[in-house]
């Protein structure tokens, strides 16, 4: 029982710390996010539930802190609330269903970051924000947020099935 709890501890470790490196190394949003989105699914599976929900969370806080993400404090909660439904999906639709659980997962995590920054972000922190920082926003939260999150879906789905065959069957 400790020793599968300091599993999926470790896994969470070091996939938070994979998430991490590529937000703080690589500056595209699509190879990021794409990478990210994978990171949050794979830990899901690997992981568990609270694997996924903690990078979930502390990914978008990582890159605030960092100055990655845009200085808008409330987009973290924003982005940590779609990133979860990611999460959320992944691990509700696991096992024989996994790929209907990606697509919706992609599907409601885009739709959600788009309407949240829309009528959230921009109608209760309108004060915070500059108008450049609100078309940034626009785009970043737009149609980005389901290509990265599709794209990020294959990768995971195709690194877990590896996993699954070599790895995982040992632990």
């Amino acid at each position: 029982m400790k020793s599968t709890k300091i599993q999926q501890l470790t896994r969470t470790a070091l996939l938070l710390a994979l998430c991490i490196a590529s937000q703080y190394l690589i500056k595209n949003q699509y190879i990021t996010g794409s990478i990210v989105n994978a990171i949050l699914i794979l830990a899901t599976l690997v992981a568990g539930l609270y694997g996924g929900l903690a990078i979930a969370v502390l990914s978008p806080v990582f890159a605030f802190l960092t100055g990655l993400a845009p200085a808008v404090p409330p987009l973290i909660a924003i982005i940590a609330l779609g990133n979860a439904i990611m999460v959320l999906s992944v691990h509700f639709f696991k096992g024989k269903k996994l790929p209907l659980g990606l697509v919706a997962g992609s599907i409601c995590k885009a739709g959600f970051l788009f309407l949240a920054t829309r009528y959230v972000l921009f109608t209760l922190f309108a004060s915070m924000l500059k108008p450049k920082q609100v078309e940034n926003i626009t785009i970043m939260f737009s149609y980005p947020q389901i290509i990265t999150a599709a794209i990020g879906s294959v990768l995971a789905f195709g690194v877990y099935m590896v996993l699954k065959k070599t790895l995982l069957k040992k632990a």
